[in-house]
């Protein structure tokens, strides 16, 4: 159980999903060998009810997992989480996607050499929104790769995302994987193209 000292942490904003997330890993910690006692206090540390934007600024370094379950509009955040996640996180700027806040988030923890990925909305690339975002990509982080999935069958439920795969190292920019995972899925001919987009 060498796992089980890693320092992983996981927020959910519903009281109920926290509670099955921890539950899941607790029984996948079971089946690879811990007690139900062990599996239980584990996973209950490596989950928490709670804002991820707002608590990722005080995680101190760990590793962390943060999961969107669903679509989130941008008129249906309330006023007063959207000035605190404008406080916490200056590249929200606009009317963009939510999705911006948990990137530029997880990029924050990052330490040298450490790694985000992400599957989210891809619109941040090139809209004026994600302008912000993709200067702070650009002046400290390395772009291993952006895999578009528009026409792959990404999420369980069928939703208009335009999802893409990201990864970004903080490391200076080497050359990026740039490729399609649709219908007719491959690298894309533009695979070692400079990043950020303009």
């Amino acid at each position: 159980m060498t796992i089980a000292g890693t320092p992983i942490h996981a927020y959910e904003l519903d009281a109920d999903s926290a509670a099955r997330a921890a539950e899941l890993a607790a029984s996948e910690l079971r089946r690879h060998g811990a007690s139900d006692g062990l599996a239980g206090e584990i996973a209950d540390g490596w989950v928490s009810v709670g804002d991820y934007l707002l608590m990722s600024p005080r995680t101190g370094g760990r590793i962390l997992s943060s999961a969107i379950r669903r679509n989130i509009r941008y008129d249906d955040v309330p006023d007063d989480a959207l000035a605190g996640y404008r406080r916490l996180y200056p590249t929200m700027v606009g009317r963009g996607d939510i999705y911006v806040g948990f990137i530029e988030a997880g990029l924050r923890q990052l330490k040298d050499g450490g790694v985000l990925g992400f599957i989210c909305a891809d619109r941040w690339m090139r809209s004026a929104y994600g302008g912000e975002l993709r200067r702070m990509i650009g002046a400290a982080f390395g772009v291993e790769a952006v895999i578009e999935m528009h026409d792959a069958p990404a999420f369980e439920n069928e939703v208009a995302a335009y999802p893409a795969v990201i990864v970004i190292r903080r490391a200076r920019q080497g050359q990026a994987l740039v490729a399609s995972a649709g219908l007719q899925a491959g690298q894309s001919p533009g695979w070692a193209e400079a990043w950020p987009p303009r």
